[in-house]
């Protein structure tokens, strides 16, 4: 059978006296709704980047495949503790500090609860340090002492062993 419209006649019929009673009614048989099917999570970010950057990373390849349903949230994983609770939003930035590579994952959810995940792995390259170097040169007189204000910044949650070259073949490590 399959859907439509139908008239339905039932009969009864007593096998000792003949007689038997007969009751129409009518049925609509309706075809199951369509199955939710979920969205379809989408990654889109650089695989490579520098620590310390800040980078971007959407969805927006994610969709949902049922006409008439939507995505209607997008939550992020992106400290590998397996909760998406790191970003919101289809549209995110995210800084790594350190060099490594990371998972990333995404989950997407649609209107009637139903959810899919995606993950990529972003390699995190490290950075060297920067100095900061006054500018020109310095004179001192043979035993005495000098402070030069030698800064550096690293964009990465590095250690880093700082050493100093004096030119006449000694060193110092601080």
């Amino acid at each position: 059978t399959s859907a439509g419209d139908y008239s339905v006649t039932v009969t009864v019929e007593d096998k000792d006296g003949g007689s038997k009673e007969s009751a129409a009614f009518a049925i609509k048989i309706e075809d199951p709704p369509p199955v939710n099917k979920p969205p379809v999570a989408v990654i889109i970010s650089p695989s490579q980047v520098s620590e310390g950057g800040v980078f971007g990373i959407n969805s927006y390849g994610s969709y949902d495949p049922d006409e008439n349903d939507m995505i209607t949230s997008y939550e992020w994983d992106l400290d590998k503790d397996g909760v998406f609770d790191d970003a919101s939003g289809e549209d995110i930035s995210y800084t790594f500090y350190d060099d490594g590579s990371y998972p990333i994952r995404l989950k997407v959810t649609d209107s009637h609860g139903e959810s899919n995940i995606a993950s990529k792995t972003v390699t995190v390259t490290n950075l060297p340090p920067v100095f900061f170097i006054p500018y020109g040169d310095y004179f001192i007189v043979l035993g005495q002492s000098v402070n030069i204000p030698i800064r550096f910044a690293d964009q990465g949650n590095d250690t880093w062993v700082a050493s100093i070259s004096f030119g006449d073949g000694t060193n110092e490590n601080d």
